[in-house]
């Protein structure tokens, strides 16, 4: 236990063999490329698509464990419903899942080929938010949140501990770890993990042009939201409009600066996944690989990690990306 009172091995030994251990991806053609060995941790491969299964397993066999249950309720853009629908259907579980009316169709026929109820939401997150909570109340649920919790925090830091692993076995010093990033749940549970393997890393959160929460709470020692856009953006996983209370106050002290990337950038990094990791990736989860044509760190790092964070993306669509210039 850290002094954040979230425990990353309790969790991983509660996870471990339920989960896809995700190897780390290096390809030469790329290192040359980009004058710097990079180290791809291919999430988009875990089950259900993304790292949001590690965190809700984590939270949820945790409950089970302790209390008898029956229902879960979580608000989502998408993937961390997904994992909590199929988590509930794995342990016989009802689930309620709240979504914007504005996810991809994709992410909501998928999370309901899990048995989810999907309840799509019209209106702003902060809304989405409230009437999941007061449905979980009113209807003896289970609230599973999406970041801001210390078992979801400590199931994400099982992709940290892994890590680690790898690079304690190669011998290799680790530099930094490029982090995509929205509510920030993902960030500190690699950041927790990381630190204590490799103090001198850097732990950067990576997120989409216009939607830098995170960058901007860094910078200020403080959360601020992000301006109330009408502009969206594809990389519809990262758009919580402001970091959590618990996942900042960890964040704020572990976190190197954040790092914000052009959707051309995003889309190049899909394609770059494709072409060179055989990796089939959503907007969101790119964002790491896209930092690469910024250039930033070229002098700076020998050895960085990518977290590709999910791959919940329709085929269609994801071909529609491939052939962009």
């Amino acid at each position: 236990m850290n002094k954040f009172g979230i425990n990353l091995n309790e969790a991983f030994t509660r996870i471990e063999k339920k989960i896809n251990e995700t190897k780390l991806l290096e390809v030469n053609e790329i290192n040359d490329k980009f004058g710097i060995r990079i180290f791809v941790k291919p999430e988009c491969n875990q089950k259900t698509g993304s790292f949001k299964y590690r965190g809700a397993l984590n939270n949820i066999s945790k409950l089970v464990s302790k209390k008898n249950i029956s229902n879960l309720v979580c608000f989502s853009s998408g993937n961390h419903g997904k994992a909590v629908a199929a988590i509930a259907n794995k342990f016989n579980l009802n689930s309620t899942i709240f979504m914007p009316d504005s996810a991809p169709k994709y992410k909501i026929l998928n999370t309901r080929k899990y048995n989810g109820k999907v309840l799509l939401h019209k209106g702003t997150r902060s809304s989405m938010e409230k009437r999941a909570i007061d449905y979980a109340k009113n209807n003896n649920a289970n609230l599973i949140k999406p970041f801001d919790d210390r078992d979801i925090i400590a199931g994400q830091g099982t992709i940290g501990i892994e890590i680690c692993k790898e690079f304690i076995e190669k011998k290799l010093n680790l530099d930094a770890v490029l982090v995509p990033c929205s509510g920030g749940g993902l960030a500190a549970g690699i950041a927790l993990a990381v630190k204590k393997s490799f103090p001198d890393a850097k732990i950067h959160p990576v997120e989409p042009m216009n939607f830098d929460d995170t960058t901007r709470s860094l910078l200020a020692g403080k959360i601020l939201s992000n301006n109330k856009l009408i502009k969206q953006s594809i990389c519809d996983a990262l758009l919580v409009p402001k970091p959590g209370k618990i996942t900042f106050s960890i964040n704020k002290e572990l976190l190197s600066y954040g790092i914000t990337v052009s959707e051309d950038q995003v889309i190049k990094a899909m394609q770059i996944g494709y072409h060179y990791f055989n990796l089939i990736l959503e907007p969101g989860g790119a964002v790491g690989l896209a930092v690469l044509l910024k250039k930033q760190f070229n002098n700076k790092y020998k050895n960085i990690v990518i977290i590709a964070s999910g791959g919940n993306i329709s085929k269609e669509n994801h071909k529609s990306y491939m052939i962009k210039n």
